[in-house]
């Protein structure tokens, strides 16, 4: 073979060469960064995790001091669990419910300082107290190890301010208030340790996003069990990504709702009205059947993720901000004032 020959396939092994050293140059670097990213991410959850019983204890503490101040004058606090991602929805419904004169009696949990210091510029009625845990910002899906995170800790909050003879109506913000429903709840709670919302199709389950609580005797020693339940779900789902899916038949709305209906610790309840106290499923139904519920509160669940939720609020008209999260009152006055089916 010519020399010349032999120096070409030379250069031309030396190139393979070189480049294959390139590309498995490429993918250690690449690997070190994802290592790297994992094992900084690892650290995160770890000084979270040692930090959270502090937090925690923290936060508790300051829950049940506000909590006993708003007890003193309305007997009553609304007490709900967000992060950054849920702020227009916040927004939204407080627009909603500005002039029904609930404001004062509202608890507010978030997961970032940012969020508080919005609410008080905007909402100075509105009590807020953080629970710093970033790693649970952001658009967090039902079923999902990061929403599931969010409901144990909530669980834990809830539970202590029973345990300290708080009187709760636990709520959520996807939702419509046509009108005030606290009246009507306090009426049936007058027989009652509890009551509870439906869900559409799901017998004998009480859904998550309406519960008003006593702290009678039932009700603390079922949620001190719903609380170890959730403690033991925490456990599993821990250092999970928190987009991996959880077992529906693992959540706080099932053990919830095994407690009830086997009326653990003693537990009386009652079952709010469907027709009053309605799921997502009315955004689906007819206008003809719509308008003849007798609608009190409408959950917009039933579709999954934030953007789809807010998507379907606005083409119904219950969406009651602007771009710039500033209350849209013509719109709130439509629905609440002259009502839904105008």
């Amino acid at each position: 073979m010519p020399i010349s020959v032999k120096m070409l396939c030379l250069k031309r092994y030396l190139c393979l060469l070189f480049f294959f050293s390139l590309f498995a140059c490429t993918l250690v670097f690449i690997g070190m960064k994802m290592l790297q990213k994992n094992e900084l991410k690892s650290q995160i959850l770890k000084s979270e995790q040692k930090n959270y019983s502090q937090n925690l204890q923290g936060v508790i503490s300051q829950s049940v001091e506000i909590a006993k101040d708003i007890m003193k004058k309305h007997n009553l606090v609304l007490f709900t669990f967000i992060n950054n991602a849920y702020l227009p929805f916040v927004y939204s419904w407080l627009c909603n419910t500005v002039n029904m004169g609930i404001h004062e009696q509202i608890l507010f949990i978030t997961t970032d300082a940012i969020s508080k210091q919005q609410f008080e510029k905007d909402w100075p009625n509105v009590k807020v107290v953080v629970l710093p845990i970033t790693s649970l910002n952001g658009n967090q899906t039902y079923s999902k190890v990061g929403y599931v995170k969010l409901m144990v800790k909530r669980t834990e909050i809830l539970n202590s301010l029973l345990q300290n003879d708080i009187e709760l109506l636990l709520f959520e913000v996807d939702c419509l208030w046509v009108s005030n429903p606290l009246d009507e709840c306090k009426k049936i709670a007058l027989k009652n340790d509890m009551i509870v919302t439906s869900i559409a199709g799901r017998k004998n389950t009480a859904a998550g996003n309406f519960i008003y609580m006593k702290p009678t005797k039932a009700v603390k020693t079922l949620l001190q069990e719903l609380n170890s339940k959730m403690r033991r779900l925490g456990k599993e789902i821990e250092g999970k990504d928190d987009n991996k899916l959880v077992s529906e038949s693992k959540n706080d709305q099932v053990y919830l709702s095994e407690l009830i209906n086997k009326r653990f610790g003693g537990i009386k309840y009652e079952v709010l009205p469907f027709d009053r106290y309605i799921d997502g499923k009315w955004y689906e139904m007819k206008l003809e059947n719509r308008q003849k519920k007798h609608v009190v509160i409408i959950h917009n669940n039933w579709v999954v993720g934030n953007a789809k939720k807010l998507k379907r609020a606005k083409k119904f008209g219950h969406w009651f901000i602007d771009d710039s999260m500033k209350c849209k009152m013509d719109q709130v006055d439509r629905v609440v004032n002259r009502g839904l089916y105008v």
